[in-house]
């Protein structure tokens, strides 16, 4: 017994001068084999899938077996069956126990009895102690003993070279990190600093270690900010953020921070770990892309056409001013689908249509459609969008717009000026010709009540030769000049088109007996309108027989239209063919 406890503690002082464990297990299962005196010892180490043992050490093998064999994990064998029950076994003949059997490398040395422990700490199990004799034997409680206590010691020395082999890693895993990885004790000062602290802040971990962070690497300007961050680390709460570091040869940089504070295992805080990195590229870029964007709204705001931008996800995220302005909305309630609720009933549907099938297929496009400008009109717009990129990245869509309305409006006049010149030119008689002209500008013009009338100064009267009153009873027929405000025929003799806005009902004058919703201001005469309208009355004349159109005055609902001629209706057959 004295010499069992003399070698547990020769064991113990060699555990603790030894830094490498393989010249412990091997001193341990020599010494082990020497005091039991038995044939063999080993010590099987449980591997990492828990499903095998590794021969790690031992005393007694033929030469090939250690270092070599593995045993499976089963209760089946004496060493599963250790692990299993977590308590010393004992086999006095292998040819009387029935419960297990021993592993194949045993038997093949003749093993007739053994005494096995499990080597662990806590609820980690690290392998199995085991002395082993080739005849029948007894194990006293003084030989289990024995071997638990020298298990127990190599399972403390395992243990610790557990420790040390993930402190290791966890050194190296550190250094590995471009990230600087400082550890700061209660009082803030460093712990630990590991190899990329050392070239981001110039500063060696030898030098550091044992002084005050603040001293190091923190800014004067900055100390109240960092104050504050440690009020907040030591209330046991995180902190991130941007953070002015400095080097050690005073250079001044932003850098990107989060610190934790550490815990020990009772929950007490024992310090803080910091991981930061530079940013100073970062922010470069970051003031690049913001000069970059500022000079792109500059162009786009003073750019002379409507310009809007979109993400991958086909929601708008920009519009220049000259869109805002056209449209009257913020930029707040543009963003998004928020523009589309400017786009003409009609066109509402194709647009979205169109944009969804580009935005699925990446393809520049153009497209038509109305959009309504601040004052509550639709106007023309030809829109232009191109993908853009991001390198080989979809980043969306960026298009321009243009007003067009002029030019449509033009192109739809010409297309009925020379669909009404070939009308005209099939007349046969000048009153089928009258009566086609002012159908079909009443038609074009969308107007409830259209007419061609003769000014007949001499006789003091207006005749309305042919008018196209829609759902209204004709109006042809005679008026007096009187009836007509002296401005309108003067403004009619210089060849002058004339606006007259809507004012309140008047039922005198040309057109008296149509619904009373406005007079004009200069023939007094009532005027209806069909749809909203713009509110005027216009009127053409020639110093020699011409024709003009005029759309009337407006209301919410109606809309008229005149034409009127000069000379005598005698010559109106080449009057309307001018």
């Amino acid at each position: 017994q004295r010499i069992q406890q003399q070698t547990v503690a020769e064991l113990g002082r060699l555990a603790l001068a030894e830094r490498s464990l393989e010249p412990i297990l091997a001193a341990a299962t020599a010494r082990v084999a020497e005091v039991l005196e038995v044939d063999i010892c080993q010590l099987l180490e449980l591997q990492p899938d828990g499903e095998s043992l590794l021969l790690t050490a031992g005393k007694g093998f033929r030469p090939g077996y250690v270092g070599q064999v593995h045993v499976p994990v089963s209760p089946r064998l004496q060493v599963g069956y250790t692990l299993q029950v977590g308590q010393p076994v004992v086999l006095q003949s292998v040819r009387q126990e029935v419960k297990f059997g021993l592993a194949d490398h045993l038997v093949e040395h003749q093993i007739v009895s053994g005494v096995t422990v499990a080597i662990s700490s806590g609820d980690r199990a690290f392998g199995v102690l085991g002395a082993y004799s080739v005849k029948e034997r007894t194990y006293s409680q003084f030989d289990i003993d024995f071997l638990q206590s020298v298990a127990n010691l190599l399972a403390a020395a395992m243990a610790r070279r557990t420790a040390e082999v993930q402190i290791h890693f966890q050194a190296r895993l550190l250094d590995a990190v471009e990230q600087a990885v400082i550890a700061v004790n209660r009082e803030f000062k460093i712990t630990y600093w590991n190899r990329f602290a050392e070239h981001l802040y110039g500063w060696s971990a030898q030098k550091v270690l044992g002084r005050a962070l603040a001293d190091i690497i923190i800014p004067p300007d900055q100390r109240t900010l960092a104050g504050g961050i440690r009020q907040q680390l030591r209330a046991g709460e995180s902190w991130a953020g941007e953070f002015m570091m400095r080097r050690r040869n005073g250079e001044i940089f932003p850098a990107y921070v989060t610190d934790s504070p550490i815990f020990n295992g009772t929950g007490e805080l024992v310090g803080t770990v910091g991981v930061s990195f530079d940013i100073s590229d970062r922010k470069q870029v970051e003031k690049s892309l913001r000069e970059s964007e500022q000079r792109f709204r500059t162009m786009a705001d003073t750019a002379p056409v409507l310009i809007w931008t979109a993400g991958p996800d086909g929601l708008c995220d920009f519009f220049n001013q000259p869109w805002l302005t056209f449209t009257g909305r913020t930029m707040e309630a543009s963003l998004g689908k928020g523009w589309s609720e400017d786009l003409h009933p009609e066109d509402y549907e194709r647009c979205l249509s169109t944009n969804r099938t580009a935005f699925a297929s990446r393809q520049p496009y153009t497209m038509e459609f109305r959009l309504r400008r601040q004052d509550g009109e639709y106007r023309w717009i030809v829109d232009n969008a191109v993908p853009r990129f991001d390198g080989e990245h979809f980043a969306g869509y960026i298009g321009s717009c243009i007003d067009i309305h002029d030019r449509k409006t033009a192109e739809a006049d010409a297309a009925f000026l020379a669909e009404l010149s070939e009308q005209m030119r099939q007349a046969e008689e000048a009153e089928a010709l009258i009566v086609t002209v002012t159908r079909m500008v009443g038609d074009y013009l969308d107007a409830t009540y259209c007419a061609l009338a003769e000014l007949d100064e001499a006789q003091g009267a207006v005749t309305i030769w042919s008018d196209d009153a829609r759902d209204r009873v004709t109006q042809a027929g005679s008026e007096q000049l009187a009836e007509f405000k002296t401005v309108l025929i003067d403004e009619l003799r210089r060849g002058q088109p004339v606006a007259i806005p809507a004012r309140p009902a008047h039922r005198g004058g040309l057109w008296g007996q149509l619904p009373a919703i406005g007079d004009c201001r200069l023939c007094g005469s009532a005027f209806a309108a069909r749809r909203p309208f713009t509110g005027q009355f216009v009127g053409r004349c020639r110093p020699a027989p011409a024709l003009a159109a005029t759309p009337g005055c407006a209301s919410p609902d109606r809309r008229g239209a005149a034409l009127v001629c000069g000379g005598k209706i005698a010559r109106r057959s080449r009057i309307a063919r001018q």
